[in-house]
């Protein structure tokens, strides 16, 4: 039995498809993709948009879905080297050529690439020429796109660790949480970064808020001048926080509307 679905994704509608057990394509909306068999049923899919959520909102660096590839021989040598490829990341047609063992054949690379069923899963939009993007099945706007949705959150996760290493030297706090929360928020995904901190220190004893945050920035001035858009900060003595029972109010939800709408 084949199901299929339509995704509603931040690059516009993508088509899922899949059997019993496998999913076996993803296509962008403008490629030719129906299956006119396939039964439509949004619930057989559920793990497949959970993830795709995961990946377009909150970063998820890898699938976990269950697929299945319909190549052997060379094919499948260069698809089992596209799936090494770390998320934020490229390589060339020339590199996965090389790493199959066949140097000359980058073309042929950029031919398997064009072929390839289940984009995103498989990441062949992290493969790149020499002079440029290359090609890709949902054209170079959405390549360009999912590139720079990867190369922002790794930029994220640099900020957030120059955070904690700056917090920590200058307000030695004995509780300090830095956490990306941008998935919180409804904006284009990796066009904004939103990060909560919550710093426990007995340096803020006598401080009001405004000084207590005006500390905070000017120790990590370059993230926010930088890839950290906005900044939901708590901060408390160790007294303020034992009464606190050592729990920072949540974040609010964003108002907008829902991401999870597929």
């Amino acid at each position: 039995m084949l199901y299929a679905h339509l995704y509603n994704s931040p690059v516009g509608d993508i088509s899922l498809l899949k059997d019993d057990s496998d999913l076996i394509g993803i296509s962008f909306s403008n490629q030719v993709f129906c299956d006119t068999k396939a039964k439509c049923d949004k619930d057989t899919f559920k793990i497949i948009i959970d993830q795709l959520n995961e990946y377009y909102y909150e970063s998820r660096k890898n699938f976990t879905i269950q697929y299945r590839l319909p190549f052997t021989g060379f094919r499948s040598e260069v698809f089992n080297e596209m799936i090494k490829i770390p998320y934020g990341e490229c390589v060339t047609y020339s590199y996965i050529a090389e790493k199959v063992g066949n140097p000359k054949a980058y073309r042929a690379v950029g031919t398997s690439c064009g072929k390839n069923p289940i984009p995103l899963v498989v990441p062949c939009h992290r493969v790149v020429s020499k002079s440029g993007l290359g090609g890709f099945t949902g054209g170079l706007d959405i390549k360009k796109f999912l590139l720079e949705l990867e190369s922002n959150y790794n930029s994220i996760m640099s900020a957030i660790t120059s955070i904690e290493v700056k917090l920590k030297k200058a307000l030695d706090p004995s509780h300090l949480e830095v956490i990306d929360e941008s998935y919180l928020h409804n904006v284009e995904p990796g066009r904004e970064s939103h990060v909560r901190i919550v710093a426990i220190s007995n340096l803020f004893d006598g401080l009001n808020l405004v000084k207590r945050h005006q500390l905070i920035y000017s120790e990590i001035q370059e993230e926010i001048d930088g890839p950290i858009h906005a900044l939901s900060i708590h901060t408390f003595t160790e007294n303020e926080w034992i009464e606190k029972n050592e729990k920072a109010e949540p974040s609010p939800n964003c108002l907008g509307g829902s991401k999870n709408e597929n």
